[in-house]
């Protein structure tokens, strides 16, 4: 269903929204998904991103964990952290174990919305962990927002973090024959078994994206390259397709669409400029939906603002010569908190540009992508926060508000945009 706005000041926008967000949905389909089988819901999903990309006047915003955590505006039964006089929250076991509703969002205390796509984590699957996990995502899911799923996997290898680079050609290993192999299918075994029982309440699957090996050209991961490791791009592109025939053809796991995402810098690999170092780990045609591009290096100065829009301006051309869907799939400012900085950085930094003016030169590839995500709000004590928008008391507040009230910018609830699935009952009909 699409969901109208009641308010009579905004029935008639609603209404284009509704009929432009059905004729985009359901009609004049090109690409085609690396996964046949489909569910319904989950190739409805795909005609949603592939057509938003080919639409040069929206892109769906989304925020990672956006119901999961948040730095102002908290309240019981969230647990709450004081930071500098604001209640910073967090959603917790007990409150899914009570069936507490998702209220939170430091994006709807801003904009009066949901973000329209959000982001959640597998993390080391720890039971507790994927139960809050599957729990939000179906009530994101209920809200109509689209899901992504990104896994921060620690060091099979050393049992360190994610960005413990210890190990010798740890990807290599996790494939048929290697040492690695037996533990890396069960954690796959898990996923398959997160992904094949991720339940609507009408007994749907849930359709979601997943980020296989993101930034895999940077050397903070395990999974990455130019590290001590020593893993090679053809190692992860090896690495990505082995993960996509275990789920898909193993597991019989139908309702994932599949995502690559490099980082900025992609010159570091190769001499020869940023698309064939963006290609060094591609898996291939065959085992990608999404071509994503992750950037917190060029978006930072505004010397730098071209490259960002060259490099995503690349990415989407090569998407489309592929039939694929691009994305700028991470986004933000990552050190300490450098939105205090530049409170208004999602407008003059991001939206401009992605519109070409000010500060850039005008590429109209940049306005064809699906979506955009930016990192997760968070707080583990009262000294050390994160956060990758303005939320509710910030001093970008008001620019972020401006920023999410675009034209452009797309989520739930504004002007109608609404994208829970299915969109056609059983009969065919809307």
């Amino acid at each position: 269903m699409i969901y109208m706005a009641t308010s009579a000041d905004y029935k008639m926008k609603a209404k284009a929204t509704w009929v432009f967000v059905l004729i985009n949905v359901l009609s004049g389909f090109d690409g085609k998904p690396i996964d046949p089988e489909l569910t319904q819901e989950t190739k409805q999903l795909y005609d949603i991103l592939y057509k938003l990309a080919r639409d040069p006047d929206h892109f769906l915003f989304g925020h990672h964990q956006t119901t999961q955590s948040g730095v102002s505006g908290g309240f019981p039964p969230y647990q709450l952290i004081n930071h500098k006089g604001f209640e910073a929250w967090q959603f917790t076991d007990s409150m899914v174990d009570n069936g507490d509703a998702d209220i939170l969002s430091d994006i709807k205390l801003v904009s009066g919305y949901y973000p329209a796509f959000v982001g959640f984590e597998f993390f080391q699957l720890d039971p507790e962990w994927l139960k809050i996990q599957r729990y939000l995502t179906q009530k994101a899911h209920s809200h109509g927002m689209i899901i992504a799923m990104s896994w921060h996997l620690n060091n099979i290898a050393t049992g360190g973090t994610a960005w413990d680079v210890r190990g010798h050609k740890i990807l290599r290993n996790l494939l048929p024959g290697g040492k690695l192999n037996k533990i890396y299918n069960s954690y796959l075994d898990i996923v398959a078994s997160y992904a094949n029982n991720l339940y609507d309440s009408n007994g749907r699957l849930i359709p979601f994206v997943l980020r296989l090996f993101h930034e895999s050209n940077g050397a903070w991961f395990w999974w990455g390259l130019n590290n001590t490791v020593n893993n090679t791009g053809e190692d992860i592109q090896a690495a990505h397709r082995y993960v996509v025939h275990y789920l898909r053809d193993i597991r019989n796991v139908h309702n994932i669409l599949y995502a690559t995402s490099p980082n900025a810098g992609f010159a570091n690999l190769t001499a020869a400029g940023t698309l064939p170092a963006y290609m060094a780990t591609y898996p291939g045609d065959d085992f990608v939906d999404i071509l994503g591009y992750d950037d917190y290096q060029n978006v930072r100065s505004t010397r730098t603002l071209q490259r960002f829009v060259d490099c995503l301006a690349e990415v989407v051309l090569y998407s489309e010569s592929k039939d694929k869907i691009p994305a700028l799939t991470e986004v933000g400012l990552n050190l300490f908190n450098e939105i205090d900085l530049i409170p208004d950085w999602w407008n003059d930094y991001i939206l401009n540009s992605i519109k070409g003016i000010k500060y850039v030169k005008k590429n109209p590839a940049t306005r064809r992508i699906a979506y955009v995500l930016t990192w997760a709000n968070s707080c583990s004590s009262a000294k050390n926060c994160n956060y990758y928008t303005p939320w509710l008391g910030h001093p970008g507040q008001k620019y972020f508000y401006n920023f999410t009230q675009d034209p452009m910018v797309v989520l739930i609830g504004k002007l109608g945009y609404n994208f829970s699935l299915p969109f056609i009952n059983p009969r065919g009909h809307f």
